[in-house]
């Protein structure tokens, strides 16, 4: 009499998600823009329209700088927005500038509970708003 022996081996596959990173960088410096922004080279020249390019959980690297804007800069996804010289203080920041009085906006929207904003100098943001927690002028937080 024979035995056979069956074996079953099971292989899970596990999927990593990779982030990727966007990069921004001031008009004028010599960038060629390009839809995908993932390297200096071809870095956006709008914050937007980098975020607008990333999923979570990606990281849009903003190179220093001064960022006048003409309208607030809306997040709705997971995403790390960051000052990409955070916290060195020997080394010019990144500004963003919310362009009062020619504009009335909010800097900075972030509607997702996983965004993240890091290590920017907001400045001039101002809205008129129906209500006071509306936005503060720099950042407004939803989610």
């Amino acid at each position: 009499m024979r035995i056979y022996s069956i074996s079953i081996i099971s292989l899970a596959v596990c999927a990593t998600v990779m982030a990727d990173t966007h990069y921004v960088a001031p008009p004028g410096v010599g960038v060629n823009p390009v839809p995908d922004y993932t390297s200096w080279a071809n870095a956006a020249t709008s914050i937007q329209d980098a975020v607008n390019a990333a999923v979570a959980p990606d990281t849009v690297l903003v190179s220093n700088g001064v960022y006048y804007l003409t309208n607030q800069v809306y997040i709705s996804t997971g995403i790390r927005v960051a000052s990409w010289r955070a916290g060195d203080v020997d080394r010019e920041g990144t500004v963003i500038n919310g362009n009062y009085p020619a504009q009335t906006i909010c800097c900075f929207y972030l509607a997702h509970s996983n965004a993240v904003l890091e290590g920017f100098t907001i400045t001039n943001g101002y809205r008129i708003a129906p209500t006071w927690y509306d936005c503060a002028g720099g950042v407004r937080l939803t989610a």
